[in-house]
């Protein structure tokens, strides 16, 4: 499996640039992630994190339990940081929309960010680490703000930590005794998928912390099932390099890149971005994403 190497934010803009001019329909998407990227990697950069000691023992033991490494709730993190980076992202958030700028304003007053009852982290941190979607739905009623922009936000603003708790783990995995439809640092599904230079290996992107592993070509990515009669693929008459994998038995679906076809190094992240056509085309056929996608609120 190749070594995962992210693309700088000067890599990621250059794609971002390339794909606008391609798809001029886009410019307005792009232009949205192109400043929640920027947000994300600024911050991705100078946060720390802390994450609970694992021995080799430990973390074999795991592995071959398929269990994931890391439960996100164990995270520490500094929350000056996150409530900053809220700020930021909620911040690009009104820009797009000024009936957004009141309710995203009383999101940064919600006294869930401050600290109480003696607890370290706040209630609202807490449970974004933790994935908690009953508090997050709930709590948007009450602000009140649209509950697909209130998972947007978060999500945004929760997952740079968490790809940052991952790289105290990913290179200690052994990815070819990982054979599972879930990441195998945080556990969550994937978001998208690659055909890579190495004979077509198919490597999975996790849909939060950002971790590669590879999983076999012929077998569903969300519910496992080898029935090859329940497993198609379709892609657009004028791109063969980017694919849809839909499963019959689930109808669940996952984008691909096939980087074989493409002669530049590519984002994931921006790969689902610049494909939204066949996100609607597998939705209008009656599927399902099976993990997040890129432009959609909130984890999966």
């Amino acid at each position: 499996m190749p070594k995962q190497k992210p693309l700088t934010i000067d890599q990621i803009r250059s794609e971002m640039e390339y794909y606008s001019k391609l798809k001029p329909e886009l410019v307005d998407l792009l232009a949205l992630y192109r400043s929640l990227f920027e947000i994300e990697s600024g911050y991705l950069e100078k946060m720390e994190v802390s994450v609970p000691e694992l021995d080799d023992e430990k973390l074999a033991v795991r592995l071959k339990n398929n269990m994931p490494l890391l439960n996100t709730g164990d995270i520490g993190i500094d929350s000056g940081v996150f409530k900053d980076m809220l700020s930021d992202i909620c911040g690009v958030i009104a820009k797009t929309n000024e009936s957004f700028e009141e309710s995203v304003e009383d999101l940064l007053k919600n006294p869930d960010l401050k600290e109480s009852d003696g607890k370290k982290t706040p209630v609202l941190i807490q449970n974004a680490l933790e994935f908690r979607t009953e508090y997050f739905t709930d709590l948007a009623k009450r602000i009140p703000l649209n509950n697909e922009l209130m998972f947007f936000i978060i999500y945004h603003t929760t997952n740079p930590f968490i790809e940052k708790a991952s790289y105290a783990y990913r290179d200690r995995i052994d990815y070819e005794k990982w054979q599972q439809p879930v990441c195998p640092v945080c556990g969550r599904k994937p978001s998208m998928a690659m055909l890579t230079d190495d004979d077509g290996l198919r490597i999975l992107q996790c849909s939060t912390c950002k971790s590669w592993w590879s999983y076999p070509r012929k077998q569903c990515a969300i519910c496992m099932t080898k029935d090859e009669d329940k497993l198609e693929y379709f892609y657009s008459t004028d791109d063969e390099a980017h694919l849809v994998y839909i499963c019959n038995n689930c109808k669940k679906y996952i984008k691909t890149t096939d980087k074989r076809k493409l002669d530049r190094e590519i984002d994931l992240d921006v790969e689902d971005l610049a494909t939204i056509e066949l996100d609607f085309i597998a939705k209008d056929r009656g599927y399902e994403p099976g993990g997040r996608v890129t432009f959609a609120i909130g984890p999966e």
